[in-house]
C-alpha cells in the first residue's frame, strides 16, 4: 500500500554489491513505523533490513490528508507504536527514533 514495488532482499543484495565495490560508502535511510496496515511481520522484516545501514531514522507514520494513505485509515494503534519503538531501541541498529 505504500507503493513499494520491490523486494527487500533484492535491494539488500544490491547494497551488499555496492559495499563490495565501494567499501567507503556509508548507507543511511529512514523508515516509517506504524503505517495503518503494517503488520508485526512487516515491521520485523523492515527492522532486519535496517541492519544493512550504518544509520537509520525511524519516523512514526503521521496522517497526511494529501496522500492516498489518508484514505486507508488512521495510524496504527499507539500501543503498537510504543512496542515497535521499544523493539527498535533494543536492537543494535544505530539511528534516531523520532517518537513524537
Amino acid at each position: 500500500l505504500m507503493n513499494r514495488d520491490y523486494a527487500l532482499e533484492e535491494i539488500a543484495a544490491r547494497l551488499r554489491e555496492l559495499r563490495c565495490e565501494c567499501p567507503e560508502v556509508h548507507l543511511v535511510t529512514h523508515f516509517i513505523v506504524n503505517f495503518p496496515t503494517e503488520t508485526m511481520d512487516e515491521f520485523l522484516a523492515g527492522l532486519k533490513f535496517a541492519a544493512i545501514f550504518e544509520y537509520c531514522v525511524f519516523l512514526p507514520y503521521r496522517e497526511n490528508r494529501r496522500t492516498p494513505a489518508a484514505r486507508i485509515g488512521p495510524p496504527g494503534d499507539p500501543d503498537d507504536l510504543r512496542r515497535k519503538i521499544d523493539r527498535i531501541r533494543r536492537s543494535n541498529i544505530r539511528g534516531l527514533i523520532c517518537s513524537e
